[in-house]
C-alpha cells in the first residue's frame, strides 16, 4: 500500500532575518563541527525578526551541552569556551551565546521555567540530537505545562520584586534630595558662603533673592523626607507624589542653573 507521508516544517523559520539565520547556522556548523554530539542542541532565539534586525542587533542562540555522558570538568569546560569564543569572532561579533547543562534544560522545561519555555516557543533548532524539536512539538501540543513547585516559586519571587522596586523608589527621592542640595550649594558659594550641612542649608537660602519661598520649603521638605526614609519611617512613597517631587526638583534647578550663569 502507497500513502502519502508529510513531515513538518520547521517552526518559526519566517520570524528570523535571512542574515542572521545564516550567522546563526554557521556558529552552529563551526561548533558542531568542534564537539560533535557533546553539543546537544544550538537554537536560534530572541528579537532577531525581520522587523527588530538592525545592523547591530544581537543573534542569540542557546546551546545546551551534554552532562549526562560526559563529565563537565573544568578543563573541558575552559576549552569549550575559548573554542567559542574563537569562533564568534570569525563569524560575527552579533553573537551572543547563552550555555547550559543537558540536565538543568530538562529540569527548567520540567518545572516551566518562562526564560526557556520562551526558547521553545520561539526558537529555532540549528542543532538538535533528538529532544528539542520533540520538546518544542509536546509544547505546541499543550503536553508541558509547568509544576505546582514551579507556580508557587515564581510567585513568592514576586513580593521580593515588588519590595525592590519600592527601595528604588524610595532611593530615587534621595537623589532627588542631593541634586537640589547640590545646586543650591552651588549658588551659595558663588555668593561666598562656606558650604553649610544639609540641615543648615534653608536657612541662608533666605538671603538671596534668587531662592523663592517654594524653594526654601521644597528643599527643607526634602530634607525631611529623605531623613524619613533614611531612618526608616517612610517606607513607602507613591508614583505621583514622586513625579511631582521630581518636577519641582527639576524646574528648581534649571531656573537656579541659569542663576548661576549655566546654560
Amino acid at each position: 500500500m502507497e500513502f502519502r507521508q508529510e513531515g513538518f516544517e520547521t517552526p518559526n523559520l519566517e520570524y528570523y532575518h535571512a542574515q542572521n539565520l545564516a550567522i546563526a547556522r554557521e556558529f552552529a556548523k563551526k561548533l558542531h563541527q568542534e564537539f560533535g554530539e557533546f553539543l546537544q542542541v544550538a537554537v536560534l532565539f530572541g528579537s532577531t525578526t525581520k522587523e527588530t534586525m538592525g545592523a547591530e542587533s544581537d543573534v542569540d542562540i542557546l546551546t545546551v551541552i551534554d552532562d549526562v555522558r560526559m563529565n563537565l570538568s573544568q578543563e573541558l569546560l575552559d576549552a569549550y569556551q575559548i573554542i567559542t569564543e574563537k569562533i564568534i569572532v570569525e563569524v560575527s561579533n552579533r553573537l551572543h551565546v547563552h550555555t547550559i547543562a543537558l540536565t538543568s534544560f530538562w529540569e527548567f522545561t520540567r518545572n516551566g521555567d518562562p526564560v526557556i519555555i520562551n526558547i521553545l516557543r520561539d526558537g529555532v533548532a540549528l542543532i538538535d540530537h533528538g529532544f528539542f524539536n520533540p520538546m518544542q512539538r509536546m509544547l505546541f501540543q499543550g503536553r508541558i505545562r509547568p509544576s505546582g513547585e514551579s507556580i508557587h516559586n515564581y510567585a513568592s519571587m514576586a513580593p521580593k520584586a515588588l519590595f525592590n522596586a519600592n527601595l528604588k523608589m524610595l532611593q530615587a527621592v534621595i537623589d532627588l534630595y542631593w541634586g537640589a542640595i547640590d545646586i543650591t550649594h552651588a549658588y551659595l558659594m558663588k555668593q561666598g558662603e562656606i558650604p553649610l550641612s544639609p540641615e543648615h542649608v534653608v536657612k541662608p537660602m533666605s538671603k538671596y533673592k534668587a531662592f523663592k519661598k517654594e524653594d526654601r520649603e521644597l528643599v527643607a521638605y526634602l530634607y525631611e523626607l529623605t531623613k524619613n526614609i533614611l531612618y526608616r519611617k517612610k517606607n513607602v512613597i507613591s508614583g505621583k507624589e514622586f513625579d511631582m517631587l521630581k518636577k519641582r526638583t527639576e524646574d528648581y534647578y534649571e531656573r537656579i542653573k541659569k542663576e548661576l550663569g549655566i546654560y
